[in-house]
């Protein structure tokens, strides 16, 4: 699990300028291994929690992303 945090700040370009908003995301991350099958699970996901935010003065808002990966390995010891 990580916990990252972005203070407010100003952003000025030639589309425009304002304040972006402070926002904190969680990230976590489990992993198991079925050694039976050769095989690894994953699940991540980054901000977990759904803390909707901008990262630049004209960007879409930000949500999560979740993520399920299987892993083959026939070489896994």
């Amino acid at each position: 699990m990580v916990y990252r945090w972005q203070d407010a700040f100003l952003w000025e370009s030639s589309f425009g300028k304002g304040v972006i908003d402070a926002y904190g995301t969680l990230d976590a991350q489990v992993s198991y291994r079925l050694p039976e099958l050769n095989t690894s699970i994953k699940l991540s996901g980054s901000n977990i929690l759904n803390s909707q935010h901008v990262t630049s003065f004209g960007n879409p808002r930000l949500g999560a992303i979740y993520l399920v990966s299987f892993t083959f390995d026939q070489f896994m010891n």
